[in-house]
């Protein structure tokens, strides 16, 4: 049957494949000790695998087919498969596509399926390098064979990478009951897989991703999403195991932004924009900063900072606008602009497929760019209610220094001063605020009580980070109500962005919960000391003062009853 494999002839082969399988799967798990599953894996799986993606790279190559490799039945074959029967290359890759999978999918189910039990196929000898193959074709099949990223693409077709993509979702199953040493060489194709299907030069054709043949996508938002879930699956048996560590919560967040913005690929056509709900792909992203969240709390809640600013960067991206004015220059502004930093190659690739194809007629700039409003206001939910004083367990003193604490305060200042809506949010444009009442006030206590916990070479760290925050805490009172953040800015005022009903209820709410606070934190630690609190004021706060002395004179100017 493994020689029949390798016929010439696609319906040989490809039934040969099959009834090979069939049998494996009939008898092995009760008939195959660990010497005939170690000659089985060694001498006919392993080999027959390899020797279909070979064949199957030798097809789609540049040198293109052999004479011999047209099936003289290509006819017939043809009329069956519903091909053209002009188009004898066409239907042979669709032919060595069928058969690569074939081979493969057998592989990896026979693997997954006698992974446990006393005659498990872990027994046979070298387990670890013949499972590190597995993955190691899958790879080839995911990607594609070549030296960079436009060789590979030639060598992908949409039916590969689905198949590929479900031949490692069907071996990810069998890693659960692994050892780390083999959940890590999962972990590591993933990585090598996501990362080269996702690698595309900013200059690339703008047809990379596109069937030569048919002219649709080969990569497609559903292959996206199964391989983020993919990573999220075996990131989390590493987490069961605790070995998931710093390097690997960073990479799977960064392969998540990456795949969030991979414009190559068209938007799923849900019916809706993402400004309105979130998509398949924005859901898992977000379920993947969760799982790195257990592993690595300050990591990920600065990723969900950076999540809930990029909306205003990708709107910032697609108006061309420079930071310039005082208010561009602010701590609200500097957390957009490191989101513009995190995505800068996909929207360098953007703007590439933008010129070289144009704008759709009324489309503008939607054509490759996702808004990404509904996911910046389901993560600032998620930031909210991890930032919680309710919670009790943000690692705060860890993301202030990490400069996560100053993005999460600068990144619900901007949902509070330009808020967002979604459908996915029941909390509407006063969401923002909500949770800066919630959050910052409390965290900013707590985050003074660590001050007096450092060591005399930390504790000027944190100062200064601390007085970032309260910097991004008074921008966002002043730009709340309208104002000019900078000292000479003070006579050019704008209206009051009233978030939560007439006389603005909001405002009041949030202005009273963060001077309850400011107070709070300038007061003596020390209840019996009789000094005045605005005595000894913290060299931290004292450009937060400045603006909250504006903000109260504005309000002073504007209410309608005395102060």
């Amino acid at each position: 049957l493994a020689a029949l494999g390798r016929d010439r002839r696609h319906e040989v082969r490809l039934g040969a494949i099959q009834t090979l399988f069939r049998a494996l799967d009939a008898h092995g798990q009760s008939s195959f000790d660990e010497w005939l599953w170690d000659a089985v894996i060694w001498a006919v799986i392993q080999p027959l695998s390899s020797h279909a993606l070979q064949e199957r790279a030798r097809i789609f190559s540049g040198s293109g087919p052999m004479p011999e490799d047209i099936d003289s039945n290509a006819q017939a074959v043809a009329s069956r498969s519903g091909v053209c029967v002009e188009d004898p290359l066409r239907l042979l890759r669709k032919q060595w596509d069928e058969t690569a999978a074939t081979a493969l999918l057998g592989a990896v189910k026979t693997w997954a399926e006698n992974s446990q039990g006393q005659r498990s196929i872990w027994r046979i000898g070298r387990a670890s390098q013949a499972w590190a193959g597995l993955w190691a074709l899958v790879a080839r099949f995911v990607v594609g064979t070549g030296s960079d990223a436009l060789e590979r693409a030639k060598v992908r077709t949409r039916e590969s990478v689905a198949a590929a993509v479900g031949c490692a979702a069907v071996l990810a199953e069998s890693a659960c009951e692994s050892e780390c040493q083999r959940l890590r060489i999962a972990w590591e194709s993933w990585i090598l897989m996501t990362t080269q299907i996702s690698d595309v030069p900013v200059s690339a054709p703008t047809d990379l991703n596109q069937d030569p043949e048919g002219g649709s996508a080969v990569v497609r938002q559903e292959n996206l999403c199964a391989l983020l879930e993919l990573g999220t699956k075996i990131a989390g048996f590493l987490g069961q195991a605790k070995a998931l560590s710093h390097s690997d919560s960073l990479r799977l967040l960064e392969l998540g932004r990456r795949l969030l913005l991979f414009v190559d690929v068209p938007a799923a056509s849900s019916g809706s924009s993402d400004a309105v709900a979130l998509t398949k792909l924005q859901k898992q992203v977000l379920d993947s900063v969760t799982l790195a969240e257990q592993a690595e709390p300050a990591l990920a809640l600065r990723e969900l900072a950076l999540l809930a600013a990029a909306p205003y960067a990708i709107e910032r991206h697609a108006s061309r606008s420079e930071p310039g004015s005082v208010e561009e220059q602010s701590a609200l502004q500097a957390v957009v602009g490191r989101a513009l930093d995190a995505f800068s190659s996909q929207l360098a690739r953007a703007d590439h497929l933008q010129v070289a194809v144009g704008p759709s007629p009324g489309r503008g700039m939607s054509l490759t760019l996702p808004t990404l409003r509904a996911l910046g206001v389901a993560a600032i939910d998620r930031l909210g209610a991890a930032l919680c004083c309710e919670a009790g367990d943000a690692p705060l003193l860890q993301l202030l220094l990490d400069g996560g604490w100053q993005d999460a305060v600068a990144a619900m200042g901007l949902h509070m001063v330009w808020p967002l809506t979604s459908v996915d949010s029941a909390g509407g444009s006063a969401r923002g605020s909500e949770w800066f009442v919630r959050a910052v006030p409390p965290g900013m206590l707590r985050l003074r009580d660590d001050l007096g916990l450092c060591a005399e070479e930390r504790a000027a760290a944190v100062s200064g980070a601390l007085a970032e925050s309260w910097a991004a805490v008074g921008t966002a009172l002043a730009q709340s109500l309208g104002m000019g953040i900078g000292i000479e800015t003070a006579g050019d005022e704008g209206d009051a962005v009233l978030l939560s009903g007439s006389g603005g209820v909001q405002q009041i709410r949030m202005l009273d919960a963060v001077v309850e606070a400011s107070l709070a934190y300038v007061a003596p630690r020390d209840l019996s000391e009789k000094v005045s609190p605005l005595d000894e004021c913290p060299a931290e706060t004292s450009e937060y003062w400045i603006q909250l002395v504006r903000v109260l004179e504005r309000g002073a100017q504007t209410t309608s009853e005395p102060v």
